[in-house]
């Protein structure tokens, strides 16, 4: 039997960056069910950051985020983590008020621009289809492979353990201890167990004996097609057409079109449905000059939500010592490093760093408990106890 302070289930980017900032203070194992981390939502993800997308709180971890994204530590990687690429929103005439209201609600500084403007950085935009336009710049592109692969690095620097192929099959709680059997037959017991099971985050509350939160994998496609001839792929931005109902931006050449799909289903290795490939190639040839006539790779994966769009993080009121960070939705990596040091406070009690404590107000607001109408748990673990 392997002794731990904390083990963390789930190796996407949720899982190995609050496990690599855990393992500073606490013996820490993260344990993946496939051979690899990030095979499922991390390493499908479009990897497109903005301060601007999603709702406040959102908007809020993103901002904190940032600051890690744009200086990580010494060591942590040898490439930028961001590069810059501009993000336009476009709407026809019948969305207008859409568009207002999701400028309205942006913290961060955006722009209104003309339709000419739009038309002149996104070439291939049906004009009859855009009524209005704002330019956001305060993103690009992330590096996921990068954050992930430095995350896991740190994890490992510090002491901490990420074992792939290692899948959950039974959870139980005895005399204040969590033990984790796997399907090779390995266990693992620690006092806090932490659930960044992301899709499969309510299968192991319940394999834990615990109520789920009702958190809703919703699958969204991707494709890629290649590029109308003549169109600058380097400086074209991400594009997000309210009216339309789809996104696409540059990736290694080919253009990356998703039609925004939020399709609920069962945790598993998703594939993209055919009808969803077909919406998005109508949706883009519908509102661009696009001729799709080949389309070179397809693919889905999982954003999981709680029920109010909100990720959930802390120990659950009806457990001791079981620990949720799960419902990030589409803004996993994005927000991976907010909610890493928030993690790592709530469970070893350390403070958190200086350029991230904004983060702590959050706290509440992201808490499970919110979904938990009664049930009061055991004492949890002290910082003490997993420290």
């Amino acid at each position: 039997m392997n002794y731990y302070d904390v083990i963390l289930i789930g190796g996407g980017i949720a899982g190995v960056s609050a496990g690599a900032e855990i393992a500073a203070y606490a013996k820490t194992v993260v344990l993946e069910a496939e051979t690899q981390p990030g095979y499922h939502a991390t390493g499908r993800s479009a990897a497109f950051f903005t301060t601007t997308y999603g709702n406040s709180l959102s908007q809020s971890l993103g901002r904190i985020s940032e600051i890690f994204f744009r200086g990580p530590p010494d060591g942590f990687t040898e490439h930028a983590l961001i590069h810059p690429r501009e993000q336009i929103v476009v709407a026809n005439a019948a969305s207008l008020d859409r568009l207002k209201a999701m400028q309205a609600g942006i913290a961060a500084d955006v722009s209104p621009i003309g339709i000419d403007d739009a038309l002149a950085r996104v070439s291939i935009l049906n004009r009859d289809e855009v009524a209005g336009a704002f330019v956001d710049r305060t993103g690009g592109e992330l590096d996921a492979g990068a954050i992930l692969g430095g995350y896991a690095r740190l994890l490992k620097q510090r002491g901490g353990e990420l074992i792939g192929n290692a899948r959950a099959t039974s959870i139980s709680f005895n005399d204040g201890l969590w033990t984790v059997r796997t399907q090779n037959g390995d266990t693992f017991t620690a006092p806090a167990i932490v659930n960044a099971a992301g899709a499969w985050a309510d299968d192991v509350a319940q394999m834990a004996a615990l109520e789920p939160l009702g958190l809703k994998p919703l699958r969204r496609t991707a494709i890629l097609v290649p590029p109308s001839p003549g169109l600058d792929m380097a400086g074209l931005p991400m594009l997000i057409h309210l009216s339309g109902g789809f996104y696409f931006k540059p990736d290694a050449g080919m253009l990356l079109v998703s039609p925004m799909d939020e399709t609920e289903d069962t945790p598993c290795d998703v594939q993209a449905d055919e009808y969803d490939v077909a919406v998005a190639v109508d949706r883009l040839m519908n509102n661009t000059s696009m001729q799709v006539r080949q389309v070179t790779h397809r693919w889905a994966g999982f954003r999981t939500f709680a029920e109010d769009r909100n990720p959930v993080v802390g120990y659950d009121p009806a457990a001791s010592g079981f620990f949720w960070l799960a419902g990030q939705g589409g803004f996993g990596v994005g927000s991976a490093p907010a909610l890493a040091h928030l993690a790592c406070a709530l469970i070893t009690g350390q403070d958190i760093p200086h350029a991230f404590d904004r983060v702590a107000h959050m706290a509440d607001m992201l808490s499970p408990a919110r979904f938990r109408i009664s049930g009061k748990a055991e004492e949890r673990p002290t910082a003490s106890a997993v420290a």
